[in-house]
């Protein structure tokens, strides 16, 4: 299955706007310990990457205020 585009493209832009000492971005490592930390500096992650972020309610609460606000607004897409 090809991830469609806009997902793709938004979570590259979200994730190049983490703090990448922070606890979002450390989740995303920790998430998927085989994606090496340059691929998810560079938010590159598959179709079923994304849909698994998505559902998953520890992700969020590991967001701080701004980062929660812009991926709810990532998720109505």
């Amino acid at each position: 299955m090809i991830p469609q585009l806009h997902e793709v493209g938004l979570m590259n832009q979200f994730t190049h706007a983490l703090d990448k000492d922070g606890r979002c971005f450390n989740y995303l490592c920790r998430a998927f310990p085989r994606l090496t930390s340059e691929k998810v500096k560079a938010g590159i992650f598959d179709d079923p990457q994304i849909r698994k972020l998505i559902k998953d309610t520890e992700f969020q609460n590991s967001m701080n205020t701004l980062e929660c606000a812009a991926w709810e607004s990532f998720g109505r897409w």
